[in-house]
C-alpha cells in the first residue's frame, strides 16, 4: 500500500512528540472579573476628615478611621447613654448609589458593648420615598435614631447577640446570635433566625446577595436568611450602622450579582 505524505504540520507534531515536549493548544482568554461597584478597604482618610471622602455619619457617636478600618465608638455608659441615646448610636453612609442584583461584602469585630449586645447593622439599597437624596436630608436624623429609617425605603440586615434577657443558646451552652432581615419603609419583618455566635473580638464575614427576586444573607460562608423579594427597591445606598456597640467595619465591597451565580 502506498504512504499518504506527512502535510508539514503533522511531521511538526511527531517531531514535538518524540523530542519529549509537551504540546500546546491556545486557548481562549479569560474572561475578565466584574469590576466592583464599591471596593473600600478604609485604609486612609482626607486630611482633617473622619471618614472617606464623601461618607458621612449620622448620630452622636464617632465614626473614624483607625488602622486602616472604619471604627465606630457607639458604646457609652448607662448613664451617659440615658442622658444622650444619640451617643449610643451611629450610621455611616457611602455616597455612591447600586442599583440592581448585587453582592455586598464586608467584614466587622466587635471590640466591647456595655449592655453586651454586639450589634453589627447593615443598610442597603436605602433612598428616600420623596426622590430627594439622602444626603440632602441628613440633618433630619442627627441624633440617629432607629425610627428614623424605618420610614425610608430600603433593607436592613441586623446581626447582634441580642438583649442577655432575649438570648438563646446552642446545645454546648455558647449563645446563639440573632439574625433579621426588614423591610423599610414599615419596618416589616422578611426573615429572623437565631443561630451562629456574635462574639467579642471575632472578626465576621458578611454577605449580602439580591438576585432574582431574592435576598441572601450569609456569615462566614453560611446562609442564614433567604427571604423572597417581593416589593423590591431598585436602587439606593448603603449604610453600616450600629448600636451600643464598639466596633470596626473594613473591606467594604459591592459587585454585580451575575447570572447563574450562587450565594455561599
Amino acid at each position: 500500500m502506498r504512504k499518504m505524505p506527512l502535510s508539514e504540520a503533522s511531521q511538526l507534531v511527531l517531531k514535538i512528540v518524540a523530542s519529549g515536549c509537551v504540546l500546546l493548544t491556545a486557548s481562549a482568554p479569560l474572561a475578565s472579573p466584574v469590576p466592583p461597584l464599591i471596593a473600600e478597604p478604609f485604609d486612609q482618610a482626607p486630611c482633617g476628615k473622619g471618614v472617606p471622602e464623601g461618607w458621612w455619619s449620622e448620630g452622636g457617636a464617632q465614626a473614624k478611621i483607625e488602622q486602616g478600618r472604619l471604627r465606630v465608638r457607639a458604646n457609652p455608659a448607662d448613664n451617659t447613654y440615658a442622658a444622650d441615646p444619640s451617643a449610643g448610636v451611629c450610621t455611616v453612609w457611602c455616597p455612591q448609589p447600586v442599583a440592581g442584583d448585587l453582592r455586598i461584602a464586608f467584614d466587622a469585630c466587635v471590640i466591647a458593648s456595655v449592655p453586651e449586645v454586639r450589634n453589627i447593622n447593615l443598610f442597603f439599597l436605602y433612598s428616600d420615598p420623596s426622590g430627594r437624596p439622602l444626603s440632602d436630608t441628613r440633618h433630619t436624623r442627627q441624633d440617629g435614631a432607629y425610627a428614623h429609617y424605618h420610614a425610608l425605603k430600603g433593607y436592613i440586615l441586623t446581626f447582634l447577640a441580642d438583649y442577655p434577657a432575649a438570648r438563646q443558646r446552642h446545645p454546648d451552652g455558647t449563645e446563639k446570635a440573632r439574625l433579621r432581615l426588614r423591610h423599610c419603609p414599615g419596618f416589616r419583618l422578611m426573615q429572623e433566625t437565631r443561630d451562629h455566635h456574635c462574639a467579642t473580638g471575632v472578626v465576621y464575614h458578611v454577605e449580602v446577595v439580591r438576585k432574582q427576586g431574592r435576598i441572601t444573607c450569609a456569615v462566614d460562608g453560611k446562609v442564614y436568611l433567604d427571604a423572597a423579594d417581593t416589593t423590591p427597591h431598585a436602587a439606593g445606598l448603603i449604610g453600616l450602622r450600629t448600636f451600643r456597640t464598639d466596633l470596626w467595619f473594613d473591606n467594604l465591597k459591592v459587585t454585580p450579582a451575575t447570572e447563574g451565580e450562587r450565594s455561599p
